[in-house]
């Protein structure tokens, strides 16, 4: 055919392939909007998504200094720098549910994401008509591989599963900041000021940005990454191309500037802690930018093996996105300084895959395209450029069919009956009221000036005339043990003048309690307090919640089995004392379970005819099958999850001979001294 024919049908070729590209990126922002939805209405809204929206609301209702109650009331800004709240939050009146509109602004923040990796892509590697076909199968193969690394990764759908972060928001506006810096636009600035106050994250993400800008502006000739204009061919470092890379490196500073002052003002106390290791004895819990660079170059070998330790989330988080797009300076700069911070951390709460790594994902999928592109334009290298593509298109779908179906096992942790009492709460507790609720669906109930998550031991302050509390053993992602809520609960049951308005329906508890004149406030989940027997009665048992909630009991019914079951402690290894009051007219016997073994471990005391105290003492081992450093998923496709804990769970329980007729008031478990 003509050369007239032929651009006609390339262009028309060209236009399908971009439109078919965004057309999958805006797909995927259907369906997240589609799946945050579903969250919201399985109130699977838990810590992280409360410290987000509590701000936003007290913002948007006039309170422009919050304190944020779930980290111990500091002013919010102290938090991680994170002034973008701000700035969002005059749309909370756009959004009927507010909620749900929280959870669609992230949602676009991560479309659009994808979206300027598309653009940025395009701009690198551009589609001329006049090309010969090795160049447009490279432009094609970069602007594919580009919008699948970022539909088929499943921890996209991960970080939108997992509430709310600024760190996605300040992605988002990085990427922005990166693409008007390649393409030398004023706005670069405005975009990294914006991308800057979404947090001491965001800040990285800039000084990266910056840097990667710097670096592909002045490498003119040879770079992995191409302004569609093209540029003059150059072997010596020119004037013009100091100047053009200066204030992409004035970003760079700015953006270390900014995280070093956040810093100086104690702006950072979200900030994850562990990294003492680095700076020795007596360390404080967030070291400066420049004590922590310094502590790992005196301590590279020992940050070595802590990174190695991380290799199985390293390529977790790096091989759904192409790996080798960490070697191109978008991957280097951008993303590398985030995934060498979460990786220097002991613990793989922050390695592993999720929203701290989404920077990751954005920088590494288009660096990944661009060295395709980079290879796949070389007659000699596009054999090698064209199998590299294959392979990354294998991973990607490899890891996609992997994991994303189990990202509502993952996140998902409410029945749609306990999910529905939640709501209900929200609804009917007004915005003055205060709310103590467990943290696996306390960002449901954000919506107020007083709420506190109950995570374990603690002493919730006393603000309002009428405050609730919505507790639960089992439903959401908990993070206290089923004891301490249990103790907590009953504590909650015992107040004077509380009202029950749930008691473990779905698996939720929820009270109404108006506090006397002079209460300040209440201590849940106290360690070594005494177990309520009351909640747990055997199958030849009932409970006794008559009278004053100290009294309360179970009773046998005369039958042979247990008279309470179910008074779960999760302890480490070591050995301990449990107590029973217990009152039997025949002699019955006291046990020890290891429920992880389905063992008696200690006990078989006796009690007598009146009220009596009994002790016996027990031992529990290192349960097997809860190791860290275990993997998850199978073959390639793995990631090392965060380690559960050493604990076994162990069960107290009281045996019942025919004819026994006997009482129960309380237990507990103390370490043996």
């Amino acid at each position: 055919s003509s050369p007239a024919t032929r651009a006609p049908s390339a262009g028309r070729l060209r236009l399908a392939v971009t439109a078919g590209c965004a057309a999958l990126v805006l797909a995927q922002l259907v369906g997240l909007m589609a799946w945050s939805w579903h969250v919201l209405d399985r109130a699977s809204l838990s810590w992280d998504y409360a410290i987000y929206y509590q701000p936003w609301w007290l913002i948007a209702h006039g309170q422009l200094l919050p304190r944020n109650t779930f980290q111990g009331g500091y002013a919010f800004w102290r938090n991680d720098g994170e002034f973008s709240v701000y700035l969002l939050a005059p749309l909370y009146w756009v959004f009927p549910n507010h909620q749900l509109g929280y959870l669609w602004l992230q949602d676009i923040a991560i479309a659009l994401s994808g979206m300027t990796c598309l653009a940025i892509v395009c701009d690198a590697v551009p589609w001329r008509l006049e090309d010969d076909p090795l160049r447009r199968a490279a432009a094609a193969a970069a602007r594919v591989l580009v919008a699948l690394f970022v539909v088929a990764n499943p921890w996209v759908y991960w970080t939108a599963s997992f509430d709310i972060h600024m760190e996605v928001f300040g992605t988002c506006l990085a990427l922005l900041a990166l693409r008007a810096a390649l393409r030398q636009r004023r706005s670069a600035v405005v975009w990294a000021l914006l991308a800057a106050l979404c947090g001491a994250a965001a800040a990285v993400f800039v000084a990266g940005v910056g840097a990667a800008a710097a670096v592909v502006l002045c490498w003119r000739r040879r770079g992995l990454i191409r302004p569609a204009g093209g540029w003059r061919d150059w072997r010596h470092l020119e004037r013009p191309a100091l100047v053009r890379s200066a204030w992409p490196l004035a970003i760079s500073v700015g953006g270390a500037v900014w995280l070093v002052l956040l810093g100086a003002l104690h702006a950072t106390q979200g900030s994850p802690t562990g990294y003492g290791y680095l700076v020795g004895p007596g360390a404080p819990a967030h070291p400066s930018v420049v004590v922590l660079l310094a502590g790992l170059v005196d301590h590279a070998a020992t940050a070595a093996r802590v990174i190695a330790g991380h290799r199985w989330n390293l390529w977790a988080n790096t091989a759904p996105v192409g790996l080798v797009g960490l070697a191109s300076p978008v991957g280097l700069f951008v993303g590398g300084p985030t995934l060498l911070a979460n990786n220097l951390l002991k613990s793989p709460s922050f390695s592993y895959p999720s929203f701290q790594n989404f920077v990751v994902y954005c920088s590494t999928a288009v660096g990944s395209a661009s060295v395709v592109a980079a290879l796949w334009r070389r007659r000699r290298l596009a054999p090698f450029g064209a199998a590299l593509a294959a392979l990354m298109v294998a991973s990607s779908v490899g890891w996609f069919v992997a994991w994303f179906g189990t990202t509502g096992q993952e996140w998902i942790h409410l029945s749609p009956g306990s999910a529905a009492v939640v709501k209900a709460v929200a609804h009917a507790a007004a915005p003055a009221d205060e709310v103590v609720a467990s943290q696996g669906f306390v960002g449901v109930l954000a919506g107020r000036q007083q709420v506190y998550a109950f995570s374990g031991p603690v002493v919730v302050p006393v603000r309002s005339r009428t405050v609730w509390f919505v507790l639960s053993l089992t439903q959401g992602i908990q993070v206290a043990t089923q004891n301490e809520t249990l103790q907590a609960i009953d504590t909650v049951a015992s107040l004077p003048g509380v009202q029950a308005l749930e008691v473990d329906d779905n698996g939720i508890w929820v009270y109404r309690w108006h506090p006397p004149a002079g209460t300040r406030s209440v201590a849940l989940g106290e360690p070594g307090s005494p177990y309520p027997i009351w909640m747990s009665p055997g199958p030849q048992a009932r409970a006794v919640t008559t009278g004053p909630p100290a009294s309360w009991h179970v009773v046998s019914n005369g039958q042979t089995g247990y008279l309470f079951v179910g008074d779960y402690f999760q302890l480490a290894p070591g050995r301990y004392i449990a107590t029973v009051r217990l009152r039997s007219i025949i002699p019955v016997t006291a046990e020890a379970w290891n429920d992880n073994t389905n063992v008696v471990i200690g006990g078989r005391v006796r009690a007598s005819r009146r009220p009596v105290v009994v002790s016996f003492p027990f031992s529990v081992r290192a349960p097997k099958g809860q190791l860290p450093g275990g993997l998850a998923g199978s073959g390639i496709f793995r990631d090392q999850p965060i380690p559960p804990q050493r604990l076994a769970t162990v069960e107290l329980r009281v045996w019942l001979p025919a004819g026994a007729r006997a009482t129960a008031w309380w237990a507990s478990v103390a370490p043996a001294r």
